[in-house]
Formats: C-alpha cells, sequence, structure tokens
C-alpha cells in the first residue's frame, strides 16, 4: 500500500508518551518522520514530540483547556492533509480517540479495541484486542507490529529486530538556574496525575516524609522534592513533616531542567507517576509505591536485548499491600471503566506503611544506587 500520511494519535499522559517511543522509534524508521503527523492533546506532550524528530508536524489542542473552535479547525486541517492512516496508540481508551480517527478523514483508521468500550470498533476500519500480559510499551510495539502487517502486508521484514529496547526522554536534560547540589541527592515525586481520577495513586505526604528522614538519618541523603507547580502544595506538606537539613530546595521552571535534577540523582523515589518513566528513561533506578494501577503495566520498564534478556532486571523496587484483594484495580482490562475502589478509601495506598521486611529493601535498594558500579 502506497502511504503519504499517517496520524499519530497518543494518550494524554507524560508517561503514555515515553512508554511509546520504542514503538514511535520503529514508526519513524519505517515510514520516514516526514511522513508521520502526531495530534497531542497537551502540550508538554506536544513539547517532547517535537523534540523527539520522530515527526514531521506536531498539531497540539487540549479539549480540556481550549476552545472548541480550535479543535475544528485542527481537525479541518487534518482532512486537507489527506491523511492515509491513522494509529491510535495505547491506551488509548478514551472516545476521543477513535473519533478523532474517525474525523480527520483517514482512509485506514487502526486502533485498539477495548472490553469497556467496544462501540469504539464502529468508528476504526480495524481494530486490535490488548494483551492484557503486556506493560505498556510492549503493548504499543505489538500494536505497530501488527498494523506494519496491515499496512506492508507484503513485507517479509521482521520489523521488530532491534539491538535495544528501552524508553527515550527526547528533551535535553538543562541545569537548573539554581545549579545542581555538590553533595549525593535523591529526587521524591510525592505527587502524580491529577486527571482521571489519578490522584489516589498518591502515597500520603507523611509517609513521604517518613521515608525522607529515615534515608538521611541512616545514608546522609538529602532528598530534592520535585514535580509541577499544580503539586507545590502537596511538596510544602511533605517538606513541612520532615528535618530541616534532610530536605534541598531547588526549584525548577521545566522538563529540561526537571530532568536534569533527576539525572545528577542517585535514584528516584515516588509513586507510579509520568516523572517515575522519565526518571527510568535516564536510566535512574526507582523505588516506587503502587496501589490501584498495575506495576506489570506500567511500573518501571526494564530495558531488553532483540533475545528478549532482561539487562537490568532487579533494578527497581516496587511496593504494594500484599493483602488486598482486588488490588490492583486498575489493569488493562478495566480501561475504559474507571472502577472504584471496592473498599471506598483506597487503603492500597492511603493506609500503606512500610513493615520491617520492605525497610530492609528499601535499605538494600539504597546501598545499591551508593556503589559506584550500580
Amino acid at each position: 500500500m502506497q502511504v503519504n500520511k499517517i496520524l499519530v494519535l497518543c494518550p494524554i499522559g507524560l508517561g503514555n508518551f515515553i512508554m511509546a517511543t520504542p514503538a514511535l522509534q520503529l514508526l519513524s524508521r519505517q515510514f520516514e518522520a516526514k511522513n508521520l503527523v502526531f495530534l497531542a492533546l497537551r502540550k508538554g506532550i506536544a513539547e517532547m514530540a517535537e523534540a523527539s524528530g520522530y515527526f514531521g508536524e506536531v498539531l497540539c489542542w487540549d479539549p480540556d483547556r481550549e476552545s472548541k473552535f480550535k479543535g475544528l479547525l485542527l481537525l479541518n486541517g487534518l482532512r486537507k492533509r489527506k491523511i492515509d492512516i491513522s494509529l491510535s496508540l495505547f491506551p488509548s481508551g478514551n472516545w476521543r480517540f477513535p473519533f478523532f480517527a474517525f474525523a480527520s478523514g483517514a482512509k485506514q483508521r487502526l486502533g485498539l479495541i477495548y472490553q469497556h468500550q467496544p462501540w469504539a470498533k464502529r468508528f476504526q476500519t480495524q481494530s486490535l484486542k490488548p494483551n492484557s500480559d503486556l506493560h505498556d510499551t510492549d503493548q504499543n510495539l505489538r500494536f505497530i507490529e501488527w498494523a506494519f502487517q496491515i499496512i506492508e502486508s507484503n513485507s517479509s521484514n521482521n520489523l521488530m529486530q532491534i539491538s535495544r529496547v528501552s524508553l527515550t526522554f527526547p528533551i535535553a536534560p538543562k541545569t537548573p538556574k539554581a545549579g545542581l547540589p555538590s553533595v549525593n541527592y535523591l529526587v521524591c515525586h510525592p505527587g502524580s496525575s491529577v486527571e482521571r481520577g489519578m490522584k489516589e495513586k498518591r502515597l500520603p505526604p507523611r509517609q513521604f516524609a517518613k521515608i525522607i528522614d529515615l534515608l538521611y538519618e541512616k545514608f546522609g541523603i538529602k532528598s530534592v522534592l520535585i514535580g509541577d507547580k499544580t503539586e507545590a502544595d502537596l511538596r510544602s506538606e511533605v517538606a513541612s513533616k520532615c528535618k530541616t537539613a534532610a530536605i534541598l530546595d531547588l526549584p525548577t521552571q521545566s522538563l529540561a531542567e526537571l530532568a536534569s535534577l533527576i539525572e545528577h540523582s542517585l535514584f528516584f523515589l515516588g509513586n507510579d507517576s509520568g516523572l517515575m518513566h522519565v526518571a527510568v528513561a535516564l536510566n535512574k533506578p526507582c523505588a516506587v509505591f503502587f496501589g490501584p494501577t498495575d506495576e506489570r503495566r506500567n511500573g518501571p520498564y526494564e530495558q531488553k536485548s532483540n533475545n528478549s534478556e532482561q539487562k537490568n532486571e532487579g533494578r527497581h523496587l516496587i511496593f504494594r499491600r500484599k493483602d488486598l484483594n482486588y488490588a490492583p484495580c486498575r489493569t488493562t482490562l478495566e480501561l475504559g471503566k474507571k472502577p472504584g475502589c471496592i473498599h471506598g478509601d483506597y487503603r492500597c495506598l492511603s493506609d500503606f506503611t512500610l513493615n520491617e521486611g520492605d525497610l530492609k529493601k528499601l535499605y538494600h535498594f539504597v546501598e545499591g544506587s551508593l556503589s559506584p558500579n550500580s
């Protein structure tokens, strides 16, 4: 099939884009960036897409913050570009993605079909069921391979044979104006996106404060609290519960500055969030708390070679309560449903406390990060 223009639709999360970067690299390599049009629904995603070099054109419309008129103009512009194929990446479980693909006028509209949104099939010419056992990164690689087989049905190339599968953060880190600390430090992100009910992914501030103090007392490691401007009050709350000496105040003004702080840290401490995936992409070990979301689906991605051997297996540390039924509750099978907590209080994180075994694992993890060979 002759392909001139491919429209790529990406979920709105920072982490969603980063987890999709291996698939996007393959797509750009196969069809050349000049033939790819990327539609972002958040400015931060558009910024990363432009910096990546994967696309010939990056368009952006934030439907939650910008006018519907701008959205109509954008869709009209897409139709004028005569899109051949649209690809809706995983997890595009919102109604907007199949609708935008349809409204773009794309001749072929390829996407995934989710258990709780079977109606999306009406807007897509061909649909693939997700594999509930896969990480989001591998889910998108599988989707792109499937799309290649449809677009180039006569191709015998094994397009999945790449030397290394790893996440990429496309924005070059930039040293903050305040500079970088001259001592060893960790970065702690006590927040997570508040969109789509994701505030429930947060460990309580008092617990982060306790961990920060423990690590300072035992290892002398100071903590830099990171996050976006909407989380300023949350960071202040954590800092107010910590010993003053345990905290370093290093404000950042951009994703590039924040990336520099992460890149020069010992490790990342936090929740399931987009910044966790930034840390993974910058090759930092992560100690992360998971509650309603599924770490098998969107936990720190382990780098793989083309023979699927784990390169950094065990490098990251995941904490989760194992005494609860129905945890995690936000799995691939539940996409599009937005299940509520059966207990009503998200106790998987709201009532989480590190036990003695957890502390031993955390201390071992920190000792590993202090080793020059780690």
